[in-house]
């Protein structure tokens, strides 16, 4: 009990039927309650007995036999005062017979819960049939209303605002049960979670918690699937992005598209694409499973759960065979491009019987192929240029001073040696188009902000190349004689 005075305590005594100066009477026996082992019954009255004593320097107002003669209440009713010296007082308050207690609570029905379902986010939300008892308030990370829905292998619980269930998992659902103020859960609860009897375990009379393990989910089966946008419609289709692939059902991702020559001959070239699909969580490509791609059935290569691998041709009317390299082989990426750029012109071997596809190209290589794929046009400027290597007697002198004409360069000291990257390229060949609004690239390496971001958004959207994976683009990295013959071949075409 709680003393608003002080310049009085609680008497300290405490004993088998006395704790901290209270006593509790049975008037139907007029005896002492025991501590810790009577309990309150229905249809009894009951006082209780409260011993204060004065703390020092002060005493309780006494009548002529030395016996306090105060008032004093407890709970904020007035009681009877009671003492045998001016230092001891006992407030005594006499409480009506109690009713009969409420019957313990027995069963609790559960409703309104959505089951499980595959990359579904935990519903935390359900019905409790009992007035008398609700779910716990706690909320957390892992908890929502009193409601957790945990791994059962591991015992961790998903996350409330990211969770989802996974196939071939166990998961299990928790609640914490409470029991209103005045009601208590029987030993022997029973829970039903939607019609199914849950494990209970009885915590307390005013708690419990209730668990429901659900059989592991299994992963939806995928029979067949339809792409479109595979074939360009171009007499080279290796510039499709497999990001403009369209796939049904929906969810299906194409994780990589690959071309390459399959076979050449004086007429045609059959292209072969290497097709990757990724199911979506939760789904699985069945063993038999069948694709078509732009309406021509696909060679499915493998299935394995969630990925399946297919093989696509098509045929096209080859150019003519120009010249031939030793190091370019007629089923390479870049050989039509070669081809091209050869008997264009534009370019020529290293050697006689060699291209050297894989040498990286500088700023005068680059411009000079550019300027010769355009016709040669003669500047009509004098040099800008402050830097002592573009002198007239150098083959690629011409190029510099037009690409400075036409708005390509704008650094008067550009070293024409200095490497080329793959942003310097897209850069030159989207300026020399107009500088068109292309939005932003999609590449974690390409940066909104970046001076090439638009050049690379460019390129992207007008097949003149693709990043080198699915996330970058690496605008840092050199050219190669190879990739430039193969982006002009692409941007010209």
């Amino acid at each position: 009990a709680d003393i608003v005075d002080g310049r009085y305590t609680l008497r300290s005594g405490s004993g088998a039927r006395e704790k901290n100066g209270i006593t509790w009477i049975n008037n139907q026996t007029g005896s002492a309650m025991r501590v810790g082992a009577d309990k309150f019954e229905a249809g009894i009255s009951y006082s209780v007995v409260v011993g204060v004593t004065a703390k020092d320097g002060y005493s309780f107002h006494t009548d002529l036999l030395n016996a306090p003669q105060i008032t004093g209440s407890i709970n904020g009713e007035l009681v009877d005062v009671s003492g045998q010296d001016e230092y001891n007082a006992y407030l005594t308050l006499t409480f009506d017979a109690l009713s009969e207690a409420p019957a313990a609570i027995s069963t609790v029905d559960i409703t309104n819960l959505d089951l499980p379902a595959l990359g579904a986010k935990p519903d935390y939300e359900a019905t409790v049939e009992d007035s008398r008892v609700t779910l716990s308030g706690s909320s957390g990370l892992r908890e929502k209303n009193g409601i957790r829905w945990l791994e059962s292998e591991s015992g961790d619980a998903l996350l409330v605002a990211s969770g989802v269930f996974e196939a071939d998992v166990l998961y299990e659902v928790e609640f914490t049960l409470k029991a209103a103020a005045g009601q208590r859960f029987a030993e022997d609860l029973k829970v039903s979670v939607v019609g199914v009897p849950a494990l209970v375990t009885v915590k307390s009379e005013s708690e419990a918690v209730a668990t429901l393990p659900f059989s592991a989910l299994e992963k939806n089966v995928i029979s067949s699937a339809t792409l479109t946008g595979v074939d360009n419609g171009k007499e080279d289709p290796t510039g499709t992005d497999a990001g403009k692939v369209k796939v049904s059902p929906e969810g299906i991702v194409v994780k990589q598209l690959n071309w390459v020559v399959d076979d050449a001959a004086a007429d045609t070239v059959v292209f072969e694409a290497s097709i990757v699909l990724t199911a979506p969580a939760g789904s699985r490509f069945g063993e038999n499973f069948k694709a078509t791609v732009d309406g021509k059935a696909a060679t499915v290569v493998s299935v394995e759960d969630g990925e399946a691998v297919l093989s696509f041709g098509i045929t096209r009317k080859a150019e003519p065979i120009v010249v031939s390299f030793v190091d370019v082989a007629a089923n390479a990426w870049y050989y039509q491009p070669v081809q091209w750029a050869v008997s264009g012109g534009i370019t020529q071997g290293t050697a006689a019987d060699t291209f050297s596809p894989d040498m990286t190209c500088s700023q005068a290589h680059i411009l000079t192929f550019l300027w010769r794929a355009v016709g040669k046009p003669a500047p009509t400027i004098a040099s800008p240029y402050s830097n002592a290597a573009v002198v007239e007697t150098e083959y690629f002198y011409s190029a510099f001073v037009w690409a400075w004409e036409k708005g390509l360069i704008s650094n008067t000291a550009l070293d024409p040696h200095a490497p080329c990257s793959r942003s310097d390229v897209v850069s030159y060949l989207w300026k020399l188009d107009g500088s068109p609004a292309a939005g932003n690239a999609s590449f974690d390496d390409v940066p909104a902000s970046a001076a090439y971001a638009q050049a690379v958004a460019w390129a992207v959207a007008n097949e003149v190349t693709a990043g080198t994976s699915d996330t970058t683009f690496s605008p840092d990295a050199t050219c190669t004689r190879g990739q430039i013959v193969t982006f002009l071949w692409r941007y010209l075409k």
